[in-house]
Order: C-alpha cells, then sequence, then structure tokens
C-alpha cells in the first residue's frame, strides 16, 4: 500500500514518539527523531524499489492507501484480483462485518509540516514521490 510520503513520515513520526514513551526502560537521550525517520524510509524504499521487480508477478498487488481508505470493499476485490486469490464472494460478507465494527475509527491529526520539513521529505523520498505520483510540496495536515 503506497500512502502520501509527507503523511508517513507523521505518522511515522508519531509512532515512534508513542513507542518510546511506552516501551523505553530508561531515558533514551538525545534522539534526532526527524533524521531517524527520514533515513531509515530511504534505506527501506531505495531497496524496495531496486527489488520490486524481482517479486514474481501475481504476488505483489500495489495500491495507493486512499484507495483503500475511500472503497475498502472495492479495493480488497481489486487484491484479490490481482493475485488471483480467489473466494472474494465468500469473504465479501466478514470484510463488511469487519469494516461495521471500525465504523467511526478516527486517524490521527497532525500538525502542519513545517516548509523546511517538506523540503526535505521531497528532497530525500523524490522516488516515492516519482513511484506513486504524489503531489510535492502540498502543506498538509493528515
Amino acid at each position: 500500500i503506497a500512502r502520501n510520503p509527507y503523511t508517513v513520515f507523521q505518522s511515522t513520526k508519531h509512532l515512534y514518539q508513542t513507542m518510546f514513551r511506552t516501551t523505553s526502560l530508561q531515558e533514551i537521550g538525545d534522539i534526532d527523531l526527524d533524521e531517524l525517520v527520514l533515513r531509515r524510509y530511504e534505506i527501506i524504499y531505495r531497496q524496495f524499489f531496486a527489488e520490486r521487480s524481482l517479486i514474481p508477478q501475481g504476488h505483489y498487488c500495489e495500491l495507493h492507501f486512499e484507495t483503500l481508505e475511500a472503497d475498502p470493499i472495492r479495493a480488497l476485490k481489486h487484491i484479490y484480483d490481482e493475485l488471483g486469490l480467489g473466494g472474494f464472494e465468500k469473504a465479501r460478507p466478514h470484510f463488511t462485518c469487519h469494516l461495521t465494527t471500525i465504523n467511526g475509527y478516527q486517524k490521527n491529526h497532525f500538525r502542519f509540516l513545517t516548509d523546511t520539513m517538506q523540503d526535505e521529505i521531497t528532497r530525500r523520498w523524490h522516488a516515492s514521490f516519482d513511484e506513486w505520483g504524489y503531489e510535492r510540496k502540498v502543506n498538509h495536515a493528515c
């Protein structure tokens, strides 16, 4: 699932802040969390983009998070079809049931990114913007 890189940055930073706060047994010290998030993403996706073509056809499906969010059942059908899984109609009621249990779920909302941070994300994660067609530098909160 591809997701807007700006949103990924904000969400990942929030995850790390929460994780460090709730699971650390001692003070972590001075960590440049922005750099940690930026660098790990770069490493992971540089390798992913280099090796994605090695995944055999029919074993990989890619879609945008926003597509899944907008119409989960249709997105799941697409995944089933793309991977040749079969049995979607049998699974559909279970998906629909699960979706009713999470109805009303509220995503985290984050502050706007500074122009400086947007520039840094855009510069360092440019491949993701290119690969997935996300618009660059539209300051937003998520």
